[in-house]
């Protein structure tokens, strides 16, 4: 009998507990039934709202063969990065995948995403939004804002969607980086895309459509704060500059 591939899903959580348990359903129905077996892993950074409890209970009636939850809390905030080094770093897999909780990229692009491995060569597939007219003004700015920056800042290649929370890498990508991975923001997508890069490994942009949610609160001058000196210290270690 064929073995499955495995599969980590993971996924970074901080106050969640009204986003996260529909996402965890719709995984559970777009995943079941394939070549793959998932292990579907929540990092939560230290939420107070009940986040992974609301989430256990959500999945405890879930009957699948081939996806399995697990849940992880931070015994204090540590950071998006953070959070999904430490999911990654939990079992080992074949494929590690990012996703985000409130699922705006829709689950069935992680079986198109990993389908793109049969083709010798990739290593990563990295998520690259379709516009989305119905998303915010401000977030649309930072993120055109942010992209411009990390071309400036960090990427010596081009790269067609930065901040996309939808990423599949290889198990033979994941290691090849990990170990050089310090970023505990959300610029962990940034080193990532970037230490590819220096790795000469190959990347695959997958267009993925793009589902905003209007619960998404963006301080922009702090965030715009944050993404500069995290893009000079993804210089720094990195380029050595």
């Amino acid at each position: 009998m064929h073995k499955k591939k495995i599969v980590s899903v993971v996924i970074p959580t901080y106050y969640e507990a009204n986003r996260l348990p529909p996402t965890l359903v719709k995984l559970s129905n777009s995943l079941s039934d394939n070549e793959y077996f998932f292990n579907v892993i929540i990092v939560d950074d230290n939420s107070q709202d009940g986040t992974i409890n609301i989430a256990k209970l959500a999945v405890s009636d879930i009957k699948c063969e081939n996806v399995k939850f697990h849940f992880i809390t931070n015994s204090k905030r540590q950071g998006k990065g953070q959070s999904i080094k430490i999911g990654f770093d939990f079992l080992s897999a074949d494929y590690y995948i990012m996703y985000d909780a409130d699922s705006s990229t829709p689950a069935k692009y992680i079986l198109i995403g990993l389908g793109v491995f049969s083709d010798q060569g990739i290593d990563a597939v990295l998520g690259s939004r379709v516009v989305n007219t119905n998303s915010s003004l401000s977030r649309r700015i930072l993120s055109l804002i942010s992209l411009t920056l990390s071309h400036l800042i960090v990427f010596k290649s081009p790269v067609n969607d930065s901040q996309c929370g939808f990423k599949i890498l290889s198990h033979k990508c994941y290691k090849k980086i990990s170990d050089k991975l310090t970023i505990k923001s959300g610029m962990i997508d940034v080193e990532i895309i970037h230490l590819i890069h220096l790795s000469n490994l190959n990347i695959f942009y997958q267009s993925v459509d793009w589902l905003n949610d209007e619960d998404t609160r963006i301080n922009m001058k702090l965030s715009l704060f944050n993404y500069l000196f995290d893009l000079f210290k993804i210089r720094r270690r990195h380029n050595g500059k």
